[in-house]
């Protein structure tokens, strides 16, 4: 894991709920996904554990897989990105952070 994903917590990504991220879809073409939720999962003391959640438009829609995502004030960073759900209104997506705390 890259020194900048392991200081990106779910505050950090919380401070940017419901602001819009370019996802990678070949090229230098993107797609544009709103961060709409972060969820924390029950975790351990020596473990974090929280979900990205995504909206993104009916069409296209990205496919599993490693995606680089850019954010005006987060950068860029390469995730892994999996398709949730679909309706009228749009795909929804998830990144899932399942590591270990740095040490104190």
């Amino acid at each position: 894991m890259s020194e900048k994903l392991r200081t990106l917590t779910s505050g950090a990504f919380a401070e940017q709920l419901h602001t819009k991220f370019g996802a990678s879809v070949g090229g230098p073409a993107t797609l544009e996904l709103e961060l709409a939720e972060i969820v924390d999962h029950p975790t351990s003391p020596a473990l974090e554990c929280f979900s990205l959640v995504f909206r993104g438009p009916v069409s296209p829609v990205l496919d599993q897989g490693m995606r680089k995502l850019e954010h005006p004030r987060l950068g860029a960073m390469d995730l892994f990105m999996t398709p949730v759900a679909l309706d009228k209104e749009g795909a929804t997506y998830e990144v899932v952070f399942n590591r270990s705390k740095p040490k104190s």
